[in-house]
């Protein structure tokens, strides 16, 4: 099998030469053949090859012609593979500013192992190239926890030189605190049988600082090394760690509001008792002795004396509706919801019935239009339909000819637009700001009767099935309140 690889060969012996050359010329390599260092010098500045073989006992290995060459070699990313029966190749590969993939092999073997050797020293020539070329950082590991071969990119994230990381041990790196963690996901790996593991850990530069470093590596038996390909990932930790503290700030101040949210509803339902209880009570007693004093003394009473008892009387009707309105108020925000799909024309229907009821005596002209089904509790809207209807009848009351419509809007996808329209007192749109407001009202009560919270209650409740209420009006010309609901089977 041929390995195509163009080999320069430098030896000042010609027998060494021939012989060689025809080794690796039959396993299939290129060979270029010189007898001196000069020579190979000036064949690198203007040939590329994969692999310089050079003979390590020619006189001045150890001169400056020899560093010339690892020089010029590792400029153009070309490894040396030295022959000799002891390798001096350290004297000046690793000099100062000397870099290169050194290899050595005895000339004892035969022309088969040197080509072996050959391809070995190009592969891991292209192995060092694919690290330099990596944004990540990339490293070989021995079973001993030895750092063996790692890309440049180390250098910054650790802040030591490369060749100061080689022959470091991996635990020597490791934060102290995360040690135990670490090596126990190497020793996984072993165990792996060649399957990448990932983790995290912290690793301590050079200045004593630490860097957060994700590790993805696999153990390889037959080599005794891990193979690892690591990414600093520092700013990402900082960045969730903020996260979480600022999460757990939220969560912090979230449980204090609902605390606080908790000890509001709990002074309210406090007053709401009050209400229902402590407030009724004089109310009652003060409706009923004036009922009893209108009985008792009804032949010894004025006209004048009559009309007090009866504006007390009344006073105590409106103060005991506007109390069940509050109640009604407050306590909706703690009612459950029982959502299903209701059928708003029958809802339409029955609150149309009880409000003409309520309305007895009076001809209003009604139309009722056909309405879509809705997504909600039919018991709380019920109270929406008759807010708005009883209000749609009441504000027509000095009209002649009073007439009040229930229809539908045109609507999105998913909800459906329902309206009370009447042609009654109306309001100027200036205030409509304050229409939904509690106790907010655009007519003096001696014109309009009410507590000024039916609008309020009708909002909370559309709101709280995600819809939306709205009204259009222009004074003298009656008023169009129309709400939005979900659509039935929209769950």
């Amino acid at each position: 099998m041929s390995h195509d690889v163009r080999v320069l060969l430098v030896d000042d012996h010609s027998e060494n030469l021939r012989a060689l050359e025809a080794g690796l010329a039959a396993s299939g390599h290129r060979v270029v053949a010189v007898a001196s260092v000069p020579e190979a010098l000036k064949l690198i500045g203007e040939q590329d090859f994969a692999v310089v073989l050079l003979d390590a006992r020619m006189p001045g290995m150890d001169g400056p012609q020899t560093a010339e060459l690892a020089r010029l070699c590792q400029a153009r990313g070309t490894p040396i593979v030295f022959m000799t029966d002891e390798c001096k190749a350290r004297a000046f590969t690793d000099g100062p500013g000397v870099r290169c993939s050194v290899e050595c092999v005895s000339k004892s073997h035969a022309p088969q192992m040197l080509s072996a050797k050959v391809a070995h020293a190009h592969v891991s020539d292209q192995c060092g190239r694919f690290f330099s070329l990596s944004l990540d950082m990339m490293g070989v590991i021995g079973f001993d926890g030895r750092l063996r071969e790692l890309s440049d990119s180390w250098e910054p994230t650790l802040g030591f030189k490369r060749k100061e990381l080689l022959g470091m041990r991996l635990e020597d790196l490791i934060h102290p605190d995360d040690r135990a963690a670490a090596l126990a996901r190497v020793l996984e790996l072993r165990a792996a049988a060649g399957a990448a593991l990932t983790w995290e850990n912290r690793v301590l530069r050079r200045d004593g600082s630490c860097r957060r470093l994700l590790w993805r590596a696999a153990a390889f038996e037959r080599d005794e090394v891990y193979y690892a390909a690591v990414r600093d990932v520092t700013e990402r930790w900082r960045m969730e760690e903020s996260l979480s503290g600022r999460a757990a700030e939220l969560e912090r101040r979230v449980n204090a509001r609902t605390a606080e949210l908790t000890a509001a509803n709990q002074e309210l339902e406090a007053f709401a008792y009050s209400v229902s209880h402590d407030l009724r009570a004089p109310l009652r007693k003060i409706d009923g002795f004036s009922a009893i004093l209108e009985r008792r003394c009804a032949g010894a009473l004025d006209e004048e004396s009559r009309r007090l008892i009866t504006v007390i009387r009344g006073g105590c009707a409106k103060m005991g509706a506007l109390i069940d309105d509050l109640l009604a108020f407050s306590r909706l925000g703690r009612k459950d919801m029982m959502n299903g799909d209701v059928d708003m024309n029958e809802l339409a229907r029955t609150v149309l019935e009880d409000v003409l009821k309520q309305e007895a005596g009076r001809a209003v002209e009604v139309r009722v239009g056909p309405l879509p089904n809705a997504r909600g509790d039919a018991a709380m809207l019920r109270q929406v339909f008759f807010n708005l209807l009883s209000n749609a009848f009441k504000f027509t009351r000095l009209r002649k000819d009073p007439a009040v419509e229930i229809g539908a809007g045109a609507a999105a996808e998913n909800e459906c637009v329902y309206y009370v329209k009447d042609n009654g007192a109306g309001f100027d749109m200036r205030h409509a700001g304050k229409l939904f407001g509690v106790f907010q009202r655009l007519h003096a009560s001696e014109e309009f009767e009410g507590t000024g919270i039916g609008l309020a209650l009708a909002q909370r409740i559309v709101k709280r099935h995600g819809g939306r209420i709205w009204a259009m009006s222009a004074p003298g010309a009656g008023a169009t309140f129309s709400f939005a609901l979900p659509r039935a089977g929209k769950a």
